[in-house]
Order: structure tokens, then sequence, then C-alpha cells
């Protein structure tokens, strides 16, 4: 949970006065392009090339993946669609990018955001590690991990203070009621049906 009151630094002011900018449809679209871009191509090849360089041996003895062709395609195939259904609820109903120069103009609680709070996150780092399972490599494997790690770090100690300043005791009561990445389905039911009844 973001700790209230906590002081978040300049980086956090200048997200916010990002956010009080508004941004044309046309600007937005080229943002997105560039993000889908990089994340979806340049990263996982960047990922996959510095594993070559590091000595990474594909199926090699002890680690080979016999038949994962199909495991990867699913898990990719899921990551990719569920970050595809972020992007456009962010696009769509946020008014924003995932970039920090364009943010979101509201807080998004519905959609996939209703199950975590990082739902694009966490579809990525599946795309990345599907990707991997198909290269047969522990090495890129390794890499997505701390290359997730690192993204981890920055959402929790940047975006999330960002948020926090512009939405406040909305926010926080969001951090309480949905997991940061990993689903947690029942408790998401509960809190629907806390919600319903209400």
């Amino acid at each position: 949970m973001v700790e209230r009151g906590r002081d978040s630094g300049w980086i956090t002011a200048l997200f916010v006065r990002w956010s009080r900018q508004p941004a044309k449809a046309g600007q937005r679209r080229l943002v997105m392009g560039a993000g889908a871009v990089t994340f979806g191509l340049l990263v996982p090849a960047a990922l996959a090339k510095v594993a070559d360089f590091l000595g990474d041996r594909r199926g090699s003895a002890g680690w080979r993946f016999h038949h994962w062709e199909v495991p990867a395609l699913l898990v990719g195939g899921a990551g990719i669609m569920l970050a595809a259904w972020s992007v456009r609820v962010l696009y769509r109903d946020g008014r924003g990018t995932p970039a920090p120069l364009m943010p979101t103009r509201t807080l998004l609680t519905h959609g996939p955001y209703a199950w975590c709070r990082n739902p694009m996150t966490l579809g990525v780092l599946l795309y990345y590690g599907a990707v991997a399972l198909w290269r047969e490599s522990l090495m890129m494997l390794l890499l997505v991990g701390l290359f997730g790690g690192i993204m981890l770090l920055y959402i929790k100690l940047v975006e999330e203070r960002e948020l926090e300043a512009r939405f406040g005791e909305t926010f926080r009561r969001y951090c309480e009621t949905t997991p940061f990445i990993v689903p947690r389905l029942m408790r998401r039911r509960k809190v629907s049906e806390k919600d319903e009844g209400s």
C-alpha cells in the first residue's frame, strides 16, 4: 500500500504537472504506437540479444523445453490479450497513455484494473516469458525476471506515488481492495458483491 503523506519527490511533482496538460488524440495515438513497437518488439528482441551475448545455450542439458511450444503460445497469447485490453481501457476510458508524459485523466478501477492494479505490466511480462520459453532460453527467462523486477520497482516507487498525489484517498482505497500485480479472483468477487449490495 502507498504510504499516506509520504514525500514523493520532484519526479512525482513533474508527473503530476504533465498530467494537467491536455493531449490531442493524434499525440496519444503516436505515443501508443511508439510504445507498442518498443515494448512489443524492441524490448523482447533486446532481451534475447543480451541472453545470446551472455552465452545462453538454448535447450542445453538440464534445461530442455520439450513440447513447450503450445504452452508458450497460450501464455504469450493470454499476455498479449491482457496487455491490449488494458491499453484499450486506458486509452478510451482513462483518456491517456501508458507514458508518463500523457497519463490517464481518471483513476481506472474497472475492466482489467479491477483484477489487479497493473494488468498491462502483467500481460507484457507473460508475453516476454512466453518468448523465452519458445526460444528454450533459461538466460532470457532470468533476464525477463530481472526486467520485470525493475519495472515493478519503478511502478511502486514512482507511478503509485504520482497516482496517490493526484487521486488521494480514492487511490488508497483502491490499493486496499485490489492486488498490485497478481490477481486475486476470490477477493475481487467479494468486493464486487459488496459494491452491488450497497
